[in-house]
């Protein structure tokens, strides 16, 4: 249903939020616990309504957002061993929708986590700009 609707008004900004009912999604929402909490609850779903979007679109779109995972392991600081396996997870989903990076301007890390008892802080690029071919070539 969602994508029909996409298809027959033709939006320029498709905005995907933490919210428990959007377009369609039925997610499980959890309430924030510090600095963890609601939409991870969600990916896999999210990336099968995504992969259907990519598969049902005809004409360029974008997705934006904080996906709360990194594609590389340079996109981390400080912290716990990079997940070689959930980086790979992500780049599969990307790539299965047929998304690109956008890429960014400014800091190089988008999410900044507290300092614990005198450690250090880790830094995380999760908020990333995806799109598809015929939408960057617009650009």
């Amino acid at each position: 249903m969602y994508y029909h609707t996409m298809y027959n008004n033709k939006p320029e900004v498709i905005v995907i939020m933490e919210t428990s009912k959007l377009l369609g999604f039925d997610m499980c929402y959890s309430d924030c616990r510090g600095f963890t909490g609601g939409i991870l609850i969600a990916w896999k779903e999210l990336w099968q309504k995504l992969l259907n979007i990519s598969r049902n679109i005809h004409g360029s779109w974008p997705v934006a957002g904080d996906f709360n995972d990194t594609v590389f392991p340079d996109e981390k600081k400080g912290g716990a061993v990079v997940s070689i396996r959930k980086c790979n997870i992500f780049l599969n989903n990307i790539n299965a929708c047929k998304l690109m990076d956008v890429g960014s301007v400014g800091a190089r890390f988008t999410w900044m986590g507290p300092l614990y008892q005198g450690q250090s802080r880790i830094f995380e690029r999760l908020d990333r700009a995806l799109c598809n071919d015929e939408w960057r070539l617009q650009a």
